[in-house]
């Protein structure tokens, strides 16, 4: 909001509402402790997550088109790759 109470966004202020619009956190220790074992459980969860598209990743997965099962092979898991990257 400006000093006149009128919001300030992107519609307004295109791109520049970055510049303008900063979140400041003023956190005490209990945030911080919350912060903490949130990344935590955060990190925990995704450790099993792959962190790089692979053909090993893709080959051989499984989804439905409609009603049929379809199995990605490892021509089709290259080329996603490739298109990927």
């Amino acid at each position: 909001m400006d000093s006149q109470g009128n919001r300030m966004d992107a519609e307004r202020l295109g791109d520049a509402v970055h510049d303008i619009n900063k979140l400041t956190v003023i956190a005490n220790e209990s945030y911080s402790t919350f912060v903490d074992d949130l990344q935590k459980e955060t990190r925990e969860a995704l450790r099993e997550r792959p962190t790089q598209a692979t053909v090993a990743y893709f080959e051989g997965k499984t989804f439905m088109v409609g009603t049929e099962r379809y199995t990605i092979s490892s021509q089709e898991a290259a080329s996603i790759v490739s298109y990927l990257f």
